[in-house]
C-alpha cells in the first residue's frame, strides 16, 4: 500500500524507516548517525564525511565512484556533517530513480551497495585515507571556515550564538574551528571514523515507490555485509539542552568593531519553548509576525518607517526555542535600532497586533509547509527531530497547529521571550550611540 505513515523495520543493529509512496519518482534514502557536539571533536568531525567521496575500495579514485554512480541511470551519493540543536551529525543521502519507473529491477540494491561502500569502506591509504583526498579536504574545510570570517553577516551571526549558549553545545559552530586543522592526519581520521561508524547506531530513512518487504531484505543483504562494524553499538539519546532559563537581569552585550561599511546588529532571544511544546506553532506565529515575512513587524517598523536598517528578519532555532533578530545598520544608529526592535518585542508582548498581522504570517507559515513537503528529505527530517525530542510532528499536524493559533496564543508566547543577548559588529571608527 502506498502514502502509508512511516514503519519501522527492524531495530537490532539499524534503526530503519520507511515511508512507501508514489509521490516522487526517485528513491531516497537519508543515513544519520548523530555525534555529541564537542569542542575536541567537532572539527575532525566535521571534515570526515567529505573524504568519502574521494573513492571507495572497488571504486578507488573521484572519477571512478562519480561514474559509478551516474551509471545507476543518473543516481547521486553524497555525504555532509549536519548541526542539529546540540547535536552534530554524519549524513548520507541517496537518490536513485525509481526502478518500476525505468523498468529496472535491482536497481535500488544495487545502488544501494555502493551507498553502503562509501560508508563503510572509503578508499584507504595504508591505515587511513588518502593523503592526496586528505590534504585536498583539509584545505577546502579550512576555506569554508575562514570564508564565514569573511562573511561579516554570518561571522556576527556566529558570534551572537557563541555568546549567547557559551558553555552549551549549540554554541560550537558546525563546522569547527581552523586552528585544530593543523593537528589532524590522514591515519588519525580515518580510524576515528571507523570507530564512530562502529559504535554508533545508524537511523536510516527510506522514501519512495518502494515495497516494505523488499526494502527490507535488500537493507539486511546490504548492511548485513558489515554487520560486524556495527554490531556492537553505543547510542545513548543524545540530550537536548532546551530547558526555559529565567530572565537574567541584564542581557549579555559585546561591540566589536572591524573595517566594515554597514554595521551587523545581531540579538539572541530565549523563549523557553521548543519543537516539543504545545506552543511551538505559536512560536513559528510569533516568530514570523517578528521578522519572518516582508510584512514583519522588524521588515515595517525598523526597515521601512524609521530607515534604520537596511535589512531586518529574524529567524527561529526550533530544537532550541532561540529566536535570533538581524539587522544591517549604519554604526551610530545604533541605539536607536535596538531601541525600535526592542519596541516591536514590547508591542507584542501587550498585545498589539492586528488581524492581518497573525493571518498573513499563519498564511505565509502554511504555504511554506505545504512547499517543503514536496522533497522528500523533510518528512525524514521531522522523524529525526521527533526522535531528538519525543515529539512527532507531520507536516499536516503543523499546519492544522498553526491555523488554530489565535492573538492570546502569541502573547502568551511573548511573555515569555527575552533578551539575552546584544551583539553589535560596528565600523572602525563608527560611533555606536
Amino acid at each position: 500500500m502506498l502514502d502509508n505513515e512511516w514503519v519501522s523495520l527492524f531495530e537490532n543493529g539499524i534503526d530503519a524507516q520507511v515511508k512507501a509512496t508514489n509521490k516522487y519518482k526517485t528513491t531516497t534514502v537519508y543515513a544519520v548517525i548523530d555525534l555529541p557536539l564537542d569542542k575536541r571533536t567537532v572539527t575532525k568531525n566535521a571534515m570526515m564525511p567529505a573524504l568519502l567521496l574521494h573513492g571507495t575500495a572497488s571504486n578507488p579514485a573521484p572519477d571512478l565512484l562519480m561514474r559509478a554512480i551516474e551509471e545507476l541511470y543518473g543516481a547521486n551519493m553524497h555525504a555532509r556533517t549536519g548541526k542539529h540543536g546540540d547535536v552534530q551529525t554524519f549524513e548520507y543521502i541517496l537518490q536513485v530513480p525509481d526502478e518500476q519507473i525505468i523498468g529496472e529491477p535491482g536497481l535500488f540494491e544495487e545502488a544501494l551497495e555502493l551507498f553502503a561502500e562509501m560508508i563503510f569502506d572509503p578508499l584507504q591509504e595504508g591505515e587511513g585515507f588518502s593523503n592526496r583526498a586528505f590534504d585536498i579536504e583539509r584545505m577546502l574545510h579550512r576555506q569554508k571556515i575562514l570564508n564565514l570570517i569573511n562573511d561579516k553577516m554570518s561571522y556576527a551571526a556566529e558570534k551572537c550564538l557563541e555568546i549567547m549558549a557559551e558553555g552549551e553545545p549549540y554554541g560550537i559552530p558546525r563546522l569547527g574551528y581552523a586552528d585544530d586543522l593543523d593537528g589532524l592526519d590522514a591515519n588519525t581520521l580515518l580510524q576515528e571514523y571507523l570507530h564512530i561508524v562502529q559504535h554508533r547506531q545508524f537511523h536510516i530513512y527510506i522514501v519512495g515507490n518502494v515495497g516494505i518487504k523488499s526494502v527490507k531484505s535488500s537493507v539486511e543483504h546490504v548492511f548485513g555485509k558489515y554487520k560486524d562494524l556495527y554490531q556492537s553499538n553505543d547510542d545513548p539519546r543524545l540530550p537536548l539542552h532546551i530547558a526555559h532559563q529565567s530572565a537574567p537581569t541584564e542581557a549579555k552585550q559585546l561591540i566589536e568593531e572591524m573595517d566594515i561599511n554597514q554595521g551587523k546588529l545581531n540579538l539572541g532571544l530565549r523563549t523557553g519553548i521548543n519543537y516539543a511544546s504545545d506552543d511551538y506553532p505559536a512560536l513559528l506565529v510569533y516568530n514570523g509576525i517578528l521578522g519572518g515575512f516582508p510584512h514583519s513587524k522588524l521588515f515595517l517598523n525598523v526597515r521601512e518607517k524609521a530607515s534604520l536598517a537596511y535589512y531586518a528578519s529574524s529567524r527561529l532555532e526550533g530544537l532550541k526555542g532561540y529566536v535570533f533578530v538581524y539587522a544591517g545598520i549604519d554604526s551610530e544608529r545604533y541605539e536607536e535600532a535596538l531601541a525600535v526592535i526592542k519596541q516591536q518585542m514590547e508591542d507584542m508582548l501587550h498585545g498589539q497586533l492586528s488581524d492581518d498581522e497573525i493571518e498573513f504570517t499563519k498564511v505565509g507559515l502554511i504555504n511554506q509547509y505545504r512547499q517543503s513537503d514536496d522533497p522528500p528529505l523533510t518528512g525524514a527530517a521531522l522523524q529525526m527531530y521527533a526522535r531528538y525530542t519525543g515529539r512527532a510532528w507531520s507536516v499536516q499536524e503543523l499546519i492544522n497547529a498553526i491555523d488554530r493559533v489565535d492573538k492570546s496564543a502569541v502573547v502568551r508566547v511573548a511573555e515569555r521571550v527575552h533578551l539575552d543577548t546584544v551583539y553589535f559588529l560596528k565600523s572602525k571608527g563608527g560611533e555606536a550611540k
